[in-house]
């Protein structure tokens, strides 16, 4: 399919995220500055690194799963310098028109009833700190959308994501390494950075928990096997590769069963997905067979200590906090009780016979937190931004080109995986959500270019990079 093709299939103005169509060419279509590059590298790198502090910390809230403070982080700085410089770009007109933006209506709609939610919270304070996080989410999402609107540029992005993978599982691989002779739980400091070894050798490296850590690898490991299977070369391919089977090992460490059941059958999809179309390299199929190969013995291991093995009651463990919430949500269905405060509802429902004597903490399912704190509409939106993103990048693979399309698939399967992986946890935290929103801006770029891909240099440019 020719590139003009792409561009007549792909109408101007209309994808999910709130995209307006394409008009006059300016600063943007030039690309990243040198600048701009360093900030989004120093955001995208210090999520998974968490170098933040929370402001007003309520140390009871926070034990019980809420985000207990105003979240500020070196991305929080990164950010605001960014939107000063876009800022100034506009205001000296170099920027694009308004007209061409990415607004994101589904992330706005969805944002606007976790807002609209601190009216219904006993405690408004917790409510402004989830409203605080998602606003610098939303603040990622719409830069990354709005001035990735070249290939290079698209490069750039992919291959970070592949960098925070391959840095974060050398963290945990080291940290797995130093599990067996420092006492369970332990964390190692290294000026700001803390490493986190884990219990029963799971460790969750400088995110803290190997839930978080399997969760954000598995949603970055993806993306980053759509670029193999572009026609990418040298430093992409290399990175993809590393990506693949660093990451893919690091996974199996820290032993999170939804992460390595969204690798497993994510890449199945996405490489069914490529072979019907003929685009299964055998570099691919020779990386699939060392992968499974050295991932065996360690998948077993999973197998044995989290599927038959004891789970010290952590999966159990699920099934009340869910009986909680739906009591919560029986008696709030509509309205909800402010984002933040489920936990602080669910205490009296907890603290009934049948409960007390159970583990209590904020309920494992997204889906149930979402309901339960901003009703259904917050349900709602919450769905319709999640869809949104599904259906622009499933479009990107129904371009059927072959740069754009396998990294369309991988987006959306990973998407698809992280939706799944929140039926059974909470998914509230900065590197979850900051990095999901970035996934949705970049998915929302890919399509804008795919878009106006009008002749094929642009796509020569990145197969013989």
């Amino acid at each position: 399919m020719s590139t003009l093709e792409i561009k007549n299939r792909l109408p101007l103005g209309s994808t999910s995220l709130g995209a307006s169509s394409i008009g006059d060419r300016g600063l943007d279509d030039a690309g990243l500055q040198w600048y701009e590059k360093c900030l989004l590298a120093v955001i995208l790198f210090e999520i998974p690194l968490q170098l933040d502090t929370l402001l007003l910390y309520s140390d009871w809230d926070g034990e019980l799963g809420a985000i207990a403070g105003l979240n500020v982080s070196i991305a929080t700085f990164a950010i605001a310098m960014l939107y000063v410089i876009w800022l100034l770009q506009w205001a000296l007109g170099g920027a694009r028109s308004t007209r061409d933006s990415v607004i994101g209506l589904p992330m706005l709609f969805y944002i606007g009833t976790v807002v609209i939610s601190i009216f219904a919270a006993k405690e408004s304070f917790l409510a402004v700190c989830d409203v605080w996080l998602l606003a610098q989410a939303y603040l990622v999402f719409a830069f990354i959308a709005n001035r990735i609107r070249n290939v290079a540029d698209m490069k750039f992005v992919l291959l970070l994501f592949c960098s925070t993978v391959i840095f974060q599982s050398i963290l945990i691989f080291f940290a797995r390494s130093l599990s067996d002779t420092l006492p369970p739980g332990e964390r190692l400091n290294y000026g700001p950075l803390s490493i986190d070894v884990g219990e029963a050798g799971r460790p969750g490296g400088t995110l803290h928990s190997p839930t978080l850590a399997g969760s954000y690898l598995a949603l970055m490991w993806l993306p980053a096997l759509g670029m193999l299977l572009s026609p990418v070369k040298g430093v992409f391919r290399t990175a993809a590769i590393a990506t693949l089977l660093l990451g893919g090992m690091a996974i199996l460490v820290t032993q999170t069963r939804g992460a390595i059941l969204t690798t497993v059958i994510g890449s199945s999809i996405v490489a069914l997905c490529c072979m019907s179309r003929g685009w299964f390299p055998t570099r691919v199929l020779v990386l699939a067979v060392l992968l499974a190969a050295a991932g065996f013995f360690p998948l077993m291991s999973v197998i044995e200590k989290r599927v038959q093995g004891d789970d010290s009651g952590s999966a159990q463990s699920r099934i009340h906090l869910s009986q909680i919430a739906l009591e919560v949500i029986e008696d709030n269905a509509f309205f909800g009780v402010g984002a933040g405060n489920s936990h602080r509802a669910a205490l009296r429902h907890a603290n009934n016979g049948k409960y007390r004597s159970e583990w209590f903490f904020t309920v494992h399912c997204k889906y149930l937190l979402v309901w339960a704190e901003t009703g259904a509409l917050g349900l709602f939106a919450f769905l319709i931004m999640l869809g949104a993103g599904v259906k622009d990048s499933l479009s990107i693979w129904l371009t059927r080109n072959r740069l754009f399309a396998p990294i369309g698939i991988g987006l959306s399967i990973a998407i698809i995986g992280n939706m799944i992986h929140m039926i059974v946890d909470i998914f509230n935290s900065r590197p979850q959500i900051h990095s999901l929103w970035a996934l949705l801006g970049l998915v929302a770029a890919i399509r804008m270019i795919a878009a106006k891909a009008s002749d094929s240099e642009e796509l020569s440019e990145f197969s013989n990079a």
